[in-house]
């Protein structure tokens, strides 16, 4: 794919403040589908926007999420998305979505942003209980810094199993320690740091009880993933998903040990849920261990069988060894099966002596190489262990070292040149987080694929043909957890190891010095640089005196604090006694006043009855009298009514009367003015009007109304303000209509004047 064709992924942080809309419509493991989502997120986010060419949705894809896609990749998916009715254009102008659609992420972006809500008050509730000298707040933004860098390390490293030529910088190597390292450190002074730490690693530690905690994590991680793997060539991950090829996937020693409960990191889980679904689904997956896997595996137990069978082990000492994660995982769960109930050694370890046969059980077959790398294995050995001592991690044995070299050599050589890391034919599956650095470091340097891979993030690439459950988001949450996962064999395992058998030499060693002693982190690292065991002895029997003096200490003043609380309660006894006296002469007194006040109340009991008794027969008199009175209002009731109706027939008669006179006089006043100005008066001007008819009209109506006016009082207000029409209608003819009234006669004279003569 051309650089110009290539969807261009700017930055993480952009994504991750939209995650909860992002999370509403990324498709796992497909660019296409993602793209397609996101023109759907613009339209509901953005939703005052008019989006009508290609490059407004690509602006706007850019601002929410910093992603440049290019603007072909955009018009492809319009036209896929036109083509199903998910978009269309409103008369070739601007470009809506489907409502159902929009309604439908506006509900799922809801629900994420309800999740990540119910997520955060239940865990800052949590932490002002346990916590309360930390800011709530600023633990929540911690907690957001922290995982947004982790899940971009998580995101990357996935993505890059898809097409190692994406480009990944530096912090993809980092350890989940150090990336919450520089986020505490950024947020909190130093007195406060130890606590924060505490405080976010407990909140992942705690995904296997916490169903809500668990689905947001896993939808986080989803999300980062699917942002990364926009990168990817569509063409290559469709490939990849619809036709999985066969792949022999080699696992590790961690990896083995961790599915056999013989070892301890965050990726156990994932690691069972993966066993789980290459067997139960059938994938073309061949699961293989190197025969040096094998004799690793036996040569550790064999090892710390020696430690167990030389010593006796109370239980005790042992409930308290369960509870420290410093140990190997194989001594832990000696530990744990003999605090509940003493076990020999060699019983315990009865189980483990036929590991293949453990392991055949679960469908997986020792790798026996065909041919001899002495040279190549020898050069990479010395590579991995120049690379170690660079980083200050040489605790790891020259065996193991060895081992390390030998597996990565033959999974290099089995791998073809595919484009895809998944599609190349082997992979080695590892918990060992500085072998997968290495890896990836070497081949990057080599233009060559890694082939290192954690079980989360081969989990992450398979999920589109595994169905998910519950099971699967706590076990793929958990593997964000702190602190960084170990290896076996670890300098740290093997001094908590040898101090505890140095506790086993006292007898009825007290359990709360034992725990603290094996979780000192300092004493532990000082005790990782001793060789010399008189020397280790003599540092951890100090360390034991240092411990007992601090009891000591605690213990005096835990005695002068219960001298005081003696001394408090002598003195609240003393107090409690005087009070219980005053307490008792107050009860005698209260017992004459209470005798006095029975005797008033029985006095008062007896003016009740009496009150009583006269209240009663007020109550019959009243209830007499209210009846007397209900009659009267009955009959008063009645009278109104009669005396209502026959005023509103006089009302009514009297009304007929005025009516009846109004029309008489005004019908004769009309006549006489008719009478009068048509044979007596005989106005020139009315009568020679161009609107005569109009005027004479308007005079009828002006008399009928003032007539109406002053008979029916009812109806006055509205006959005189009717009156204004037919008056303001003869005004305006009078004004326009005089001119020619006054000249007519002459006029007419004129006319007439020759005839005369």
């Amino acid at each position: 794919m051309n650089q110009g064709e290539k969807i261009i992924v700017k930055g993480f942080s952009a994504v991750f403040e939209q995650m909860c809309n992002f999370m509403a419509v990324a498709k796992t493991g497909k660019p296409n589908e993602t793209v397609e989502g996101l023109i759907q997120l613009c339209f509901v986010l953005k939703s005052e926007e008019k989006f009508s060419t290609n490059a407004s949705f690509a602006e706007q894809i850019e601002q929410l999420f910093g992603l440049e896609i290019p603007e072909h990749q955009i018009q492809v998916a319009l036209e896929k998305m036109t083509s199903k009715g998910i978009v269309s254009r409103l008369a070739g102008t601007n470009i809506v979505l489907n409502v159902e659609l929009r309604q439908e992420i506006q509900g799922k972006i809801k629900e994420s942003q309800e999740l990540e809500e119910h997520v955060k008050e239940s865990w800052l509730e949590s932490i002002a209980h346990k916590y309360p000298e930390l800011p709530t707040e600023m633990m929540w933004s911690t907690l957001q810094g922290y995982l947004s860098r982790a899940f971009r390390r998580h995101g990357m490293q996935t993505a890059s199993l898809l097409d190692p030529s994406i480009d990944t910088p530096g912090e993809y190597a980092e350890s989940l320690s150090k990336l919450l390292m520089e986020v505490i450190e950024d947020n909190f002074d130093i007195k406060e740091q130890p606590y924060a730490g505490k405080a976010v690693s407990a909140f992942l530690a705690e995904v296997a009880t916490d169903k809500e905690r668990s689905k947001y994590i896993t939808q986080l991680a989803d999300g980062a993933f699917n942002f990364y793997a926009l990168e990817v060539s569509p063409d290559l991950t469709a490939k990849l998903q619809s036709n999985l090829k066969e792949m022999v996937l080699f696992l590790d020693t961690n990896f083995l040990f961790g599915i056999l409960g013989l070892h301890n990191n965050s990726q156990v889980d994932v690691s069972h849920e993966l066993i789980r679904a290459i067997t139960t689904h059938k994938l073309p997956f061949k699961l293989r261990y190197h025969e040096t896997t094998m004799q690793e595996m036996r040569n550790t137990i064999s090892y710390y069988s020696e430690i167990l069978r030389g010593k006796r082990w109370t239980q005790s000492i042992s409930k308290v060894a369960a509870t420290t994660t410093n140990l190997s995982g194989l001594e832990m769960k000696y530990h744990a099966q003999n605090a509940i109930q003493r076990i020999d050694v060699d019983e315990f370890m009865r189980p483990y002596q036929h590991l293949d046969v453990l392991l055949r059980e679960q469908g997986i077959d020792i790798f026996r190489p065909s041919e001899d790398r002495l040279q190549e294995r020898t050069d990479l050995h010395h590579e991995y262990e120049k690379f170690l001592q660079n980083r200050y991690r040489d605790d790891k044995a020259y065996a193991t070292i060895n081992h390390d070299a030998t597996v990565l050599d033959a999974v290099r050589q089995r791998r073809s040149d595919s484009p895809s890391t998944l599609d190349a034919g082997a992979l080695l599956v590892s918990c060992d987080y500085l072998l997968k650095v290495f890896d990836y470091e070497t081949t990057r340097s080599d233009s060559h694929m890694a082939c290192v891979v954690f079980p989360s993030n081969l989990w992450q690439i398979l999920r589109p043909f595994i169905p998910s459950d519950r099971d699967f988001e706590r076990s793929f949450a958990q593997t964000f957890a702190i602190p960084e996962f170990r290896s076996i064999g670890s300098k740290g395992s093997k001094a908590c190891s040898k101090m505890l058998s140095i506790l086993t030499t006292y007898r009825a060693f007290p359990e709360e010095t034992a725990f603290k002693l094996l979780s000192n982190g300092v004493l532990l690292d000082e005790l990782k640089a001793i060789r010399d065991d008189e020397q280790f002895t003599e540092c951890v029997e100090a360390a034991i005196v240092e411990e007992n003096k601090h009891l000591m200490e605690e213990k005096a003043a835990l005695a002068r604090q219960l001298k005081e609380e003696e001394k408090d309660r002598a003195a609240n006894k003393k107090a409690a006694a005087a009070k219980e006296k005053a307490t008792s002469e107050k009860l005698r007194s209260l017992e004459r006043e209470s005798a006095k006040l029975q005797k008033t109340l029985s006095k008062k009991e007896s003016e009740v009855q009496q009150v009583k008794a006269i209240a009663e027969k007020s109550q019959e008199e009243h209830k007499e009298t209210k009846k007397e009175l209900n009659k009267i209002k009955e009959t008063a009731s009645a009278e109104k009514a009669t005396r209502i109706k026959v005023e509103q027939e006089k009302d009514r008669m009297q009304f007929k009367h005025q009516l009846i006179n109004a029309s008489t006089i005004s019908l004769f006043l009309v006549a006489l003015f008719e009478i009068l100005l048509h044979y007596f008066i005989k106005w020139p001007w009315l009568l020679n009007h161009k609107n005569a008819i109009a005027l004479e009209v308007s005079f009828d109506l002006l008399i009928g109304c003032i007539v109406f006016g002053v008979f029916i009082s009812r109806w006055r207000k509205w006959c005189f303000i009717s009156a204004l029409a037919p008056l303001c209608f003869m005004l305006i003819p009078l004004l326009g209509g005089y001119k020619e009234s006054a000249e007519s006669p002459p006029a007419k004279q004129l006319s007439e004047s020759p005839k005369v003569e």
